[in-house]
């Protein structure tokens, strides 16, 4: 729910007031199964949502969570991005494609630290992927 306060209500409250903001906070039990799928289409900086018809947006290479319209809003929060990417980056949970954030983490062997990266699945996936490099270098 806190990613819907801050991605959905808090804009919406700017824009629109509290009653508008207030009524989508009632809402939340009957919008929450649907949250997962709509939040793939809300940017991390602007709060611009994005019909399903229309393209998804850009999501950050370094952790593969934050998702913008365009080059311009994720320049604009890089500041404010920078600080939590390492940290969602190490969130991850093994599905999709390796969070470049991680990189540091592979190189000096601390993947598979568990206060680090806290899901096995996601310290496992890390093992694979370097096993099956190891295997191509070797080739």
């Amino acid at each position: 729910m806190t990613e819907f306060m801050y991605l959905t209500v808090f804009p919406t409250n700017k824009k629109k007031g509290f009653e508008a903001a207030l009524r989508m906070v009632r809402r939340w039990p009957r919008f929450r199964p649907y949250w997962r799928r709509v939040r793939r289409r809300v940017c991390e900086y602007c709060g611009k949502r994005n019909d399903l018809s229309e393209p998804r947006l850009q999501v950050c290479s370094g952790c593969g969570v934050a998702r913008y319209c365009d080059e311009t809003c994720q320049a604009n929060d890089f500041e404010n991005h920078n600080r939590i990417c390492l940290v969602l980056a190490c969130r991850w949970n093994g599905i999709g494609r390796l969070p470049l954030c991680l990189s540091p983490l592979i190189v000096h062997g601390r993947y598979m630290d568990k206060a680090l990266i806290p899901n096995a699945r996601a310290r496992e996936r890390i093992r694979e992927e370097l096993e099956e490099a190891r295997v191509r270098c070797e080739k």
